[in-house]
């Protein structure tokens, strides 16, 4: 994420990364976060929270229901944009032109 989000932060994309489990299903620590972000393979430039509750009403959003999945939600009227289920990263090209499209 990091290329993609240093590629568009000035057009105002901001990322956030949230966790709601560990690895085993447990709701995600806060010492389950820090290592993440503390051991991943490219800098982390972005916010990085945790959301216990997160799976509680994550199968009402759009998707096919597994983690990981982003979001891309536009911040004037939180409308949100587009989904990439299954941990599949927005494409630079996606992206690009959602960025530059009007609500």
């Amino acid at each position: 994420m990091a290329p993609i989000y240093e590629s568009f932060k000035l057009q105002g994309l901001e990322l956030i990364w949230v966790f709601s489990e560990d690895k085993n299903g447990e709701p995600a620590s806060e010492q389950f976060v820090n290592h993440f972000v503390n051991n991943a393979v490219a800098p982390v430039l972005f916010p990085v929270l945790r959301d216990p509750g997160f799976a509680k009403i994550f199968d009402v959003l759009p998707g096919e229901g597994q983690l990981p999945v982003q979001f891309l939600i536009d911040p004037r009227d939180m409308t949100l944009r587009y989904v990439a289920p299954n941990s599949s990263a927005i494409e630079y090209d996606i992206l690009s032109e959602l960025m530059e499209a009007p609500l």
